[in-house]
Parts: C-alpha cells; sequence; structure tokens
C-alpha cells in the first residue's frame, strides 16, 4: 500500500510525490494501491498485514513528506505497534502539519532510500512474481476472485517484444485469455513458472 500524500503537498514543507515511487514499483513488478489519509485512519492491521475493504497489503510505504497530519502520523504509529511494516521512503517527517514535533512516536518505523525500496520490498517477501528477464516495460496486475488468481500483463514498449518466464505466487494450471481475440489458450509451464509471450503494447490476462 502507497500512501497518497495529498496533505504533505497543502503543507507547504519538501515532499516526494507518490508517482515517484509508484513508478518504481511498477518498472520493478510490485504491486500497489493507493490509500489516502482517511482510508488509512479507519484501516486495521492483522497477522503483519494492512487491511482495507477486502484488500490485505504486507507493508505501508509513505513517499518522503517532511510534514504530515497528525492524525496520519497517529494511525502509522499505532501500524507499527501492531505488527505492520511502515517504510518511510527517504526519511521520517520533521513534524506535524500542525507544527507539533514527531519526537520518538516514529522510532521503530523505517526509511529506506528510494532507489533501494524494491531491494527492500523483494527481501521481505512482498514482489509477487518474479521474471526470468527483468523489464521495466511490463506492467502487470493480481487480484483474486472466488477462489481464482487473475494477473493482467501489459507490455508497454512501443517496439519490443517480452518473451520470457514469469514465477507465480500460486500453484495450479495456468490459463491465458487473449480478450482482443476472446480466445482462452493453456500457458507453457514449468512449475510455477509461466511463458508470457507479447507483442508491443500487447496485453493478456
Amino acid at each position: 500500500a502507497v500512501y497518497y500524500n495529498a496533505e504533505a503537498e497543502w503543507s507547504g514543507g519538501k515532499n516526494m510525490s507518490q508517482q515517484a515511487v509508484c513508478r518504481v514499483l511498477t518498472r520493478s513488478q510490485i504491486d500497489f494501491d493507493l490509500i489516502p489519509q482517511d482510508t488509512l485512519v479507519h484501516s486495521v492491521c492483522s497477522e503483519g498485514k494492512l487491511l482495507v475493504n477486502e484488500e490485505a497489503y504486507g507493508a505501508l510505504i509513505v513517499p518522503y513528506s517532511q510534514y504530515l497530519p497528525e492524525r496520519a502520523i497517529d494511525a502509522m504509529v499505532r501500524l507499527v505497534k501492531e505488527g505492520l511494516p511502515v517504510i518511510f521512503v527517504d526519511g521520517l517527517p520533521e513534524s506535524t502539519s500542525e507544527q507539533r514535533p514527531v519526537g520518538e512516536k516514529l522510532r521503530k518505523a523505517e526509511a529506506v532510500p528510494l532507489n533501494r525500496l524494491p531491494e527492500e520490498l523483494n527481501a521481505r517477501g512482498l514482489q509477487s512474481i518474479e521474471m526470468q528477464y527483468p523489464s521495466e516495460t511490463v506492467r502487470f496486475y493480481h487480484v483474486e476472485r472466488e477462489g481464482n488468481h487473475l494477473f493482467f500483463f501489459w507490455n508497454e514498449d512501443l517496439w519490443k517484444e517480452i518473451d520470457t518466464f514469469v514465477m507465480l505466487p500460486v500453484k495450479g494450471r495456468a490459463v491465458f485469455y487473449d480478450g482482443w481475440n476472446n480466445q482462452a489458450f493453456q500457458a507453457e509451464q514449468k512449475g510455477n513458472a509461466v511463458r508470457l509471450r507479447l507483442a508491443p503494447c500487447a496485453a493478456i490476462l
């Protein structure tokens, strides 16, 4: 989960746009959703996972923000105490937006440089797919519905075809669905690895 830090922009201090974090995660095939402040404040943590509606997240990523609202910081402190990894990118906030010092509130939170964020999440087992030949142009989205895992892949490259095996975090028989041609076909598999072949700008489920 990536914290949507719009309030940090309004506060007037130095801040990192969530787009910078999202770009790094997307290019490393790390799935995420944006979580705004009001959702975060009312979220809960169970067994080290952030629970929001029907989704569960293994960590909360907070783009650098010199100032954050006190209610957001208090929610992050609570989640850390409940066992959720809360990772601040490039540093912790200096104070609240109300100009109250953060003090020792976030002493158990972590700070990770942006360029090391994918490595850190991968070390925690939070990179849900692994590509035989990593590519910055492959995009994917993963959801679970009625016991089935759905993976949507898209090759964003305008010129280069993708041909690689992708290690999935689930077991079972994989079937591809080509929505453009309305065709389903058996995927080539090696254990949990599925061969992904995508022409430039092509997508498949």
